[in-house]
């Protein structure tokens, strides 16, 4: 990571910690070894094991939310034995690693484990959801997720499906959807929707080329948008009817599936390693560039707002529509939370969602309101003279939408100067230790 600018001002500043990994992973075993057992409202306890397993995931990405409570644990105790939550601790933290590097780190921890064991404990916890494996050319490598963009996202399970309201979800605290925006960079940053749509003389950022990435990805996934999902689950379950589950979405005959608001489910799209995962934990399916694409221009034409997960070698890519976007309701909720969208705009998470400026040429401008009835967050209005602008500047996440409707070309995207960007991390692994940084350097994460 560099220099270590350790003061909250200059990481602000910078968008970023340039902690480097030991001195974080000093702070994740400071804090990992502070945690007591857990008493829960019946009185019955549950092991230290367990709540160090959970403020382990707390400590990547932008954590678990706050706080602890007794249905946050009752996963992890049905899935691991106290010495397989034990073994979990022990596993390399903040990089990829392979079952030799495991096995290497137990017994310089004096843990009495041979390799195979070692092999047995990282199949058991990959198979689980809670180790992303990954294909390099060492051999297979594993890390520790975070929750949101990890753990939440491989815990779609029996226990979900059949009863989706009481579901214990694993290690989850309060406050997740605020938290959403203290992680000093965004979760998700918005993608343009093509280079048509980019002003003359500029042109998309190279990982920002969703058709591009599309086209170069050797594996892809598509799975349930979990957003659109549950909202289908729960209104079915409020009247009494059957759902599908991502089981049922995997077996590929559910392309056209759609929720109540007429848009279709299966539209999430996963890239590289997580496709791979995902797919081997029954929660997506395989497909081509050609099938993605499709749903990509599919979606585009239907005017969704394209989030990718941050960083140069975007994990997902998800197809939004603001009526049930988790995405946008996370800033909502942050906003709420902060005291208002001005507190929320102050934040580098937020300021940095996009890349991109809007342009708006008002002398090409013909007044036809394409753009204001195109735009998914209703962020166009009119002005004194009559011409479509922005409402609020907050609403206006830079999807490109007005500038992909727009018959004069008077709206377009341009790339923000580079001093004024920030520098994405590599992938999701460096993404969960720069947030994790950052959080424990202005006193996030307890």
């Amino acid at each position: 990571m560099g220099a270590w600018e350790s003061t909250p001002e200059a990481i602000a500043r910078l968008g970023v910690s340039t902690m480097p990994l030991s001195e974080l992973n000093r702070r994740r075993r400071a804090y990992i070894d502070a945690q007591a057992p857990w008493v829960n409202g019946d009185g019955t306890v549950v092991p230290s094991c367990y709540v160090k397993m959970r403020a382990l995931i707390h400590t990547m990405g932008y954590g678990a939310g706050r706080g602890l409570n007794d249905e946050m644990f009752r996963p992890l105790q049905r899935l691991f034995t106290e010495q397989e939550a034990e073994a979990y601790l022990q596993l390399p933290w903040g990089v990829e690693f392979t079952v030799e590097e495991f096995f290497e780190k137990s017994q310089a921890e004096g843990a009495d484990r041979s390799r195979e064991e070692c092999a047995a404990l990282c199949e058991r916890f990959s198979a689980a959801g809670f180790l992303p494996f990954h294909r390099r050319a060492r051999g297979l490598t594993y890390s520790v997720p975070g929750f949101a963009e990890g753990v939440n996202t491989y815990a779609y399970n029996d226990t979900y499906f059949e009863n989706p309201r009481d579901c214990d979800w694993p290690c989850l605290g309060e406050g997740l959807a605020a938290d959403h925006a203290r992680g000093g960079t965004p979760a998700y940053s918005v993608i343009p929707l093509g280079r048509e749509i980019m002003a003359e003389g500029s042109d998309l950022l190279a990982f920002d080329d969703a058709e591009a990435l599309l086209r170069k990805s050797p594996y892809i996934a598509v799975q349930p948008c979990s957003c659109r999902y549950e909202q289908l689950v729960y209104e079915c379950q409020r009247l009494g009817e059957s759902f599908p589950t991502f089981a049922d979405f995997a077996r590929g005959d559910l392309t056209e599936f759609q929720d109540r608001n007429g848009d279709r489910i299966e539209t999430c799209l996963a890239l590289g390693d997580d496709a791979e995962y995902l797919v081997s934990l029954g929660l997506a399916r395989r497909i081509d560039a050609d099938e993605a694409l499709a749903i990509f221009k599919r979606a585009r034409d239907d005017g969704a707002i394209i989030h990718g997960l941050y960083g140069q070698n975007h994990a997902w890519l998800c197809f939004c529509n603001p009526k049930v976007c988790g995405i946008l309701a996370q800033w909502e909720a942050g906003a709420r939370d902060l005291g208002g969208w001005d507190a929320l705009a102050d934040l580098p998470a937020f300021a940095h969602r996009s890349n991109y400026e809007l342009v708006f040429h008002r002398a090409q401008c013909r007044r036809c309101d394409l753009c204001a009835a195109r735009c998914p967050t209703k962020a166009i209005r009119r002005d004194g003279d009559g011409l479509p602008v922005l409402a609020n500047d907050h609403l206006c996440h830079r999807c490109g939408q007005c500038a992909l409707i727009c018959p004069a070309k008077a709206r377009a995207l341009t790339p923000r100067r580079e001093e004024d960007r920030l520098v994405p991390p590599r992938d999701m692994l460096e993404d969960y230790n720069q947030k994790a940084a950052y959080r424990f350097e202005h006193g996030l994460i307890d």
